[in-house]
Parts: C-alpha cells; sequence; structure tokens
C-alpha cells in the first residue's frame, strides 16, 4: 500500500490523505455475520452521518433487516457498503453507498454499485 495526498472536489482546501491498494486486495462480498454488519454500519455512519454532525443510529433504518448488504473489505476491515432493496418485482432500490474518504478515486464504489446491479437482475429475475 502507498499513501498519497490528494485534494478533494468537495474541500479543496483540506488535504486526504489516499491509501493507494490494488483492486486484488480488495473483497466485494455480501455480509458475513452479526460483527461485520454491525461494522458496516459503523463505516455507514462514519461517511454519511458523522459528517453532517448526524448521531449513531442514523445511518439504519426499518428496512435493514429485509435488505441485502454488500461490503469491500481490505485486511479484514470494511472499507466500503451498499445496500439493495427489492421494492416490487420488477424494481429494487439501491441506497447508502459509502466508500471511507481514504480508500476513494480507485473504482471500489464502482465495484460496490456494478455488483448490486447483478444482484437486483438476479434476484428479480427469479421473481
Amino acid at each position: 500500500m502507498t499513501v498519497a495526498m490528494k485534494q478533494t472536489p468537495l474541500h479543496p482546501y483540506t488535504p486526504v490523505f489516499l491509501v493507494k491498494i490494488s483492486m486484488q486486495n480488495i473483497e466485494v462480498r455480501p455480509v458475513k455475520d452479526k460483527q461485520e454488519l454491525d461494522d458496516m454500519f459503523h463505516q455507514r455512519w462514519l461517511v454519511l452521518r458523522a459528517p453532517l454532525g448526524m448521531d449513531r443510529g442514523t445511518e439504519k433504518d426499518k428496512h435493514e433487516d429485509s435488505a441485502f448488504h454488500l461490503v469491500a473489505v481490505c485486511n479484514h476491515k470494511v472499507i466500503g457498503s451498499a445496500r439493495l432493496r427489492l421494492l416490487s418485482k420488477e424494481l429494487g432500490s439501491i441506497a447508502y453507498l459509502a466508500v471511507l474518504p481514504e480508500f476513494r478515486y480507485q473504482g471500489i464504489g464502482t465495484k460496490l454499485m456494478e455488483k448490486l446491479i447483478e444482484v437486483a437482475q438476479e434476484k428479480i429475475s427469479r421473481l
């Protein structure tokens, strides 16, 4: 892994230290167990809610138990996540796509989105 400093488009004066990793070191897959689900919720809160000053717990909603959760894992750490929820036999919703800031700009979010689209197509075709 190498570390590079890059300025983000949203905050041009705030440097973000990026961790450059090979996509071969990242596993994109469904959540394995309760501990990993808890880690995913924490990662989701860190990326999507903490920057807005929102409390822990706001990263979850009433659809979590029926949704399909996907994570990007590097060295046993959840670095990205996303969720798929089927709304009907023909329609699904992808939400909460989040990648830790230091791992952005490497295609991890794209991989999560591509995998969720693939899963959605499989699930909808089975209904």
